[in-house]
């Protein structure tokens, strides 16, 4: 049961980078780049191990990144570096496909970021220390807020059969308050463990 249905979850991520590659080369063929770029990245963001439209969706952005570069058009190819990274940023999970196009949009938005805005002085340096900042969640408060959340809704059915009868009526009791307390408690943890995190 579980291998059929996660065929048709491939199936659907295939499909919809497919439509997204045909959006943005049709967008590319139109001349508007800017909408191309954004769909090249919302091509890359349907993600899975093996999907030829990722890997195709980041060539074609580092190439429009190169081309508007070469032209002098750097406010083009900082938004194109800007969708590539965030694309990319997007698909990471307890690894990060394609590192290396990832490093290289980072380094053409600190390289690019000083040229697009000349009138602060910014250092490219800094632009990349900041792009390669580590953002990862703390594990640990992810852990207890997964948990939390999972007592949560453990908590609220228990709730519901303990404090109500089968007409609707509330009939409390210690059983009721327990859960309801026991409710709130992981509630408050879940959001808690969320801001944490």
């Amino acid at each position: 049961m579980v291998l059929p249905l996660l065929f048709l979850v491939l199936i659907r991520i295939l499909v919809g980078s497919a439509m997204e590659w045909r959006r943005a080369e049709d967008k590319l063929s139109a001349g508007e780049l800017r909408n191309a770029t954004l769909h090249y990245g919302r091509t890359i963001r349907w993600y899975f191990p093996g999907n030829p439209y990722v890997r195709r969706a980041a060539n074609k952005l580092l190439h429009l990144s190169q081309e508007s570069w070469q032209q002098q058009d750097y406010r083009l190819a900082l938004h194109v570096n800007r969708v590539l990274s965030g694309s990319l940023s997007a698909t990471r999970s307890f690894y990060q496909p394609y590192a290396e196009m990832l490093q290289q949009g980072r380094e053409n938005i600190a390289k690019l970021t000083p040229l697009v805005e000349s009138e602060r002085n910014i250092d490219p340096q800094q632009v990349l220390a900041k792009l390669e900042e580590d953002r990862d969640p703390d594990l640990w408060w992810s852990f207890v807020s997964s948990l939390a959340f999972l007592a949560w809704i453990g908590l609220v059915v228990g709730f519901i059969y303990s404090g109500f009868s089968e007409s609707g009526q509330f009939i409390g009791g210690r059983k009721a308050s327990l859960c309801g307390f026991g409710a709130l408690t992981s509630l408050i943890l879940w959001l808690f463990g969320l801001w944490l995190a």
